[in-house]
């Protein structure tokens, strides 16, 4: 319509509350898309969690060398005060033996899970953050020692009676 004297009128603004809807497009929309993206990720993660189990099965006594001194710089650094010359050279040798034991286990699976049992010992009685006891260093040096093959990890066996 035009307003007296000739000039047309501006045109209605379109009503936020009554906007007209987009047309949809054909194929779907996001929803292929985000499943594709999905997929794609999945895909990755699982190659990378079977690469990871694939360097950790070929690496296992470097990641058990590597766990023993994280291991070692802890122990290390909760030594009591009162322990003897004679105890931590006992300590720093049993880590010495755990880490060449450590090395050939990787062959033979019994001596890795026998390995494994005694790393979850060695992390239960090295755990914590207080300082460690003689008693504890004494249990630690004995794990390390049954680890690297040292002392014997069960008890000797009694001879049956003879009759």
């Amino acid at each position: 319509m035009a307003e007296p004297g000739g000039t047309p009128s501006p045109p209605t603004p379109r009503s936020p509350f009554n906007p007209v809807p987009r047309p949809v497009a054909p194929g779907g929309g996001r929803g292929r898309t985000i499943l594709f993206g999905c997929l794609v990720l999945l895909v990755v993660v699982g190659a990378g969690l079977i690469g990871l189990l694939y360097y950790a099965g070929k690496n296992y006594d470097r990641l058990v060398r590597w766990s023993l001194s994280q291991v070692h710089g802890n122990v290390v650094q909760r030594l009591p005060p009162d322990l003897t010359i004679e105890e931590r050279e006992r300590l720093n040798r049993a880590f010495a033996a755990a880490e060449r034991g450590a090395a050939g286990a990787a062959t033979d699976p019994v001596k890795m899970q026998r390995l494994q049992t005694r790393m979850l010992e060695l992390a239960q009685a090295a755990g914590g953050a207080k300082q460690l006891t003689r008693a504890q260093v004494a249990e630690i040096s004995r794990l390390l020692e049954t680890i690297g093959g040292a002392a014997d990890a069960s008890p000797p066996a009694t001879p049956a009676p003879k009759t």
